[in-house]
């Protein structure tokens, strides 16, 4: 009967100790996801996709963007009260590479430069108007070897775009110096 007790008493003992640690880490991911904070990308560096993911989720992240492209998965995340956007490169179920971004802009976030990330992918009808939306005019379009480039200006920003379409798809999008 001594045993039983013993045994008992240091289950208790455990329960509590676990619990309490819990506690503590479940308030710890609450008070980092609530404060202006930025988070730290490291963390989520070399973690398996889906923990990486709840973890931004956990930290008040929600995904705006998902592609895929040569077996690499590219994800935007947006925290509104952190004011903090991250990209994610996951390749073969783990987290390659994960860095801070300016690619949320289109979705409500962090100022500065328009999103060109998320415009890849797109339809290029879309992707035209979503740019024009933004600001933009098309200043010079041209095509060569079923491929269509644009270039973009926003004179309130002065911030110019070049857009790579094919098949009537946005390839890529990137800064440009050539709309003036």
């Amino acid at each position: 009967m001594k045993n039983i007790n013993f045994n008992t008493v240091f289950f208790v003992l455990f329960l509590f100790a676990v619990s309490s640690s819990t506690a503590q880490i479940a308030s710890k991911i609450n008070k980092n996801s609530n404060t202006r904070e930025k988070f730290d990308v490291n963390e989520i560096k070399g973690m398996k996709s889906k923990a990486g993911y709840a973890s931004l989720e956990q930290h008040g992240f929600n995904n705006t963007k998902t592609f895929e492209e040569d077996g690499v998965t590219y994800k935007l995340w947006y925290n509104s009260k952190k004011d903090q956007c991250i990209k994610t490169y996951s390749k073969n179920y783990y987290i390659a590479r994960a860095e801070n971004s300016s690619g949320c802009t289109g979705n409500g976030g962090n100022g500065g430069d328009f999103g060109m990330l998320e415009l890849k992918g797109m339809k290029s009808k879309s992707a035209y108007a979503k740019l024009e939306q933004h600001g933009f005019s098309n200043t010079k379009t041209f095509e060569e070897d079923g491929v269509t480039y644009k270039l973009w200006y926003n004179s309130k920003k002065d911030e110019c775009i070049k857009t790579y379409s094919k098949n009537y798809y946005i390839a890529r999008a990137e800064k440009s110096n050539n709309c003036k």
